[in-house]
């Protein structure tokens, strides 16, 4: 019997293996096609953090700040910027409301033990980004909406 020294050992971290044998990493997200769960559940986090950050930092502005509301929509109104610059901001404010609403609404219902099928769950997401949009739509145009509502009934 003849004692042999064992040979020395490379150790490598996990990457460093992956790079030598020219594997990406396991699994690659690049791999799998988008699917309309994970959207949703993606724009329904991002919806949640946008609301968050925006009422929290309305209430902050109210606390530090000597102006009442009236007194800053006045200030924005004398900007004067284009009608398109508006409709754009009032989409960005509506939208994460009307989603995340709408969206809440559907997780109540997967609580309660409803839609639970995965079709269920696909019409349920697509019919949750449809009535979040018209709802979008409807809350962006209110103002217009009115407006045209109090024209055609003076004439």
């Amino acid at each position: 019997m003849k004692v042999v020294s064992a040979p020395k050992t490379v150790w490598k971290t996990y990457d460093q293996k992956n790079k030598d044998e020219k594997r990406e990493l396991s699994p690659s997200l690049w791999i799998y096609r988008p699917q309309v769960t994970s959207s949703l559940s993606i724009i329904l986090r991002i919806s949640g953090i946008a609301l968050g950050f925006s009422f929290w930092g309305l209430g902050l502005f109210s606390l530090i700040s000597d102006h009442q509301a009236e007194e800053l929509v006045q200030y924005a109104e004398d900007l004067n910027w284009p009608g398109w610059f508006w409709a754009t901001a009032r989409w960005f404010v509506a939208f994460p409301f009307a989603y995340h609403y709408c969206n809440g609404i559907r997780h109540m219902c997967f609580m309660a033990g409803s839609f639970l099928d995965i079709g269920q769950i696909y019409a349920t997401g697509y019919m949750v980004f449809i009535i979040a949009t018209v709802l979008t739509v409807y809350l962006a145009m209110y103002n217009e909406i009115e407006d045209f509502k109090v024209k055609h009934r003076e004439e």
